[in-house]
């Protein structure tokens, strides 16, 4: 199957590893300028004619022990690379991003996705959430799921607030699933 994604001005191919180069190559991606003509899409239409990213299946043992691997403040220089190493040893992390830096490393957090991790929400521009307004603290929080579904086409369903700090407005006010963290690597 053919996946591609439409923009305002570009029209991106996706092509599987080994399809059209060596697996080490990972998924290749072919970006096509439209210059030459508009493309016109119904909201809808778009959602149906873009590829969603699938998140990883695999089963986790209730019995074992488990730790979840997370990644916070970026995307950044070191985003692919994690995620590559991550992809090498068959592990799996959330990334948990900032919305003002996603457009800018979206062909990293491509790769992130394409490796089945997830992505979360780490705010806008990482301002401390519990000291901002209700409105000022749920447009930090609906401007990067916003740019995180126009850019990557990306549902975002966990919230990891600045620097930890949580309280009630935040917990009843994000809509979403609240992740913290009980080892840091600092």
């Amino acid at each position: 199957h053919l996946k591609f994604t439409f923009s305002d001005h570009a029209i991106t191919f996706y092509f599987n590893p080994s399809s059209i180069a060596p697996s080490s190559c990972g998924i290749i991606t072919y970006k096509m300028p439209c210059t030459n003509f508009k493309i016109s899409i119904q909201k809808e239409e778009r959602i149906k004619n873009t590829f969603q990213f699938q998140s990883s299946k695999k089963e986790l043992s209730k019995e074992a022990p488990t730790i979840a691997l997370t990644f916070d403040d970026g995307p950044s220089q070191y985003t692919l690379k994690i995620a590559e190493l991550l992809y090498q040893y068959d592990a799996n992390a959330t990334f948990f991003v900032l919305g003002n830096k996603v457009k800018h490393y979206q062909e990293s957090l491509k790769k992130v996705l394409e490796y089945n991790n997830e992505i979360g929400n780490h705010s806008y521009n990482h301002k401390s959430l519990v000291k901002l307004s209700l409105e000022d603290m749920k447009k930090q929080i609906i401007d990067t799921n916003t740019i995180v579904k126009e850019t990557l086409n990306y549902d975002i369903r966990l919230l990891r607030p600045t620097y930890g700090y949580l309280n009630n407005t935040i917990k009843k006010n994000s809509g979403m699933e609240i992740v913290l963290w009980n080892v840091d690597t600092e």
